[in-house]
């Protein structure tokens, strides 16, 4: 798996591209982001944020006209991208027509690029840019018209979301989509010192009264309890760059990170029983459906039927 993560942002000239980037992840100031310069081609940045594990990639396509045929004449540009933002100026009504000549054709790109590299089609979002809190409502007329053709365009299985630089909703937006589209890494982040002990009690509180013979309808608890409380610990961590040596993630007790089968995989033992006993097969069961509900709440439900349960010395370990 690669240590890298290719995430562009796509959009005309003049769309606030940039302004997110650096709002985001360089933290300016309104009044330094108001002096960006156009993006000539492709602005390239690779950054380490604080609750990612990976490299983040972040290529910026400038907007210009020039600039946009010369990417859709270079296909390549597109490759092994794994996240793209579709930012859309929605002050901007009249250049609609235009965007979406533009977002189609990266469409095509991207189901050529399938066809023919065989690349996984990316995570796409799109940004309904400049719903500025002081204005939004004035300009609710705008931003509906654009809603309704980028609906028509991408079908509505496509995310959207209404940002601005003068509100958090741009930054929380961006975290947002790296959660949903980097599983492996919210992965990293359940089963860190800070959060696992966190998840583990509000678990336990919740199934304290609960039958244990209803192992189905635990899980699902698990999914909706885990789900939740993943998400809320996500978004409360702020985008942010960090140097390398201060991503090393900190695991809780009897988690440990594997390679098999050429892949990193997760070995964890249980941790469902009272510290003076060790495991019953309950509390491995329990355990075993918490695992599963942790992969269903960040999109890796189709893992949960790979997971490998190991008995040894009276311990049960699972690898997922």
């Amino acid at each position: 798996m690669s240590d890298f993560v290719k995430l562009i942002i796509v959009g005309l000239a003049k769309a606030g591209k940039t302004s997110i980037y650096r709002r985001c992840l360089e933290k300016h100031d309104l009044k330094d982001i108001e002096k960006t310069p156009p993006t000539i081609m492709i602005a390239r940045n690779t950054v380490n944020l604080e609750h990612i594990s990976k490299h983040i990639a972040i290529w910026d396509f400038g907007g210009q006209s020039g600039f946009r045929s010369n990417y859709l004449q270079k296909p390549d540009y597109f490759d092994k991208t794994r996240i793209i933002i579709f930012v859309v100026d929605v002050l901007a009504p009249k250049d609609l027509e235009e965007v979406k000549k533009y977002f189609n054709s990266i469409l095509q790109i991207i189901k050529e690029l399938k066809k023919e590299k065989g690349m996984e089609p990316p995570k796409m979002y799109i940004f309904l840019h400049k719903c500025d809190p002081e204005t939004k409502n004035q300009n609710t007329p705008n931003i509906a018209m654009t809603l309704l053709e980028m609906n028509t365009l991408f079908g509505k299985e496509v995310p959207m979301y209404m940002t601005s630089i003068h509100d958090d909703t741009a930054c929380r937006s961006l975290n947002n989509i790296l959660f949903f589209s980097l599983p492996e890494d919210a992965i990293m982040h359940i089963f860190s010192e800070k959060f696992f002990e966190e998840l583990k009690n509000v678990i336990l509180k919740e199934i304290e009264n609960k039958p244990l013979d209803d192992i189905e309808g635990l899980s699902k608890i698990f999914g909706d309890l885990i789900g939740q409380k993943i998400h809320e610990l996500w978004m409360s961590s702020s985008i942010k760059k960090v140097d390398r040596s201060e991503k090393e993630h900190k695991f809780v007790e009897g988690v440990e990170v594997i390679q098999k089968d050429g892949k990193k995989r997760f070995k964890l033992k249980c941790q469902f029983a009272l510290k003076d006993r060790k495991c019953t097969e309950l509390d491995c069961t329990l355990f075993l459906e918490f695992l599963k509900g942790i992969l269903n709440s960040i999109g890796l439900g189709y893992r949960s039927q790979a997971i490998e349960k190991i008995k040894d010395d009276d311990e049960c370990f699972f690898i997922i």
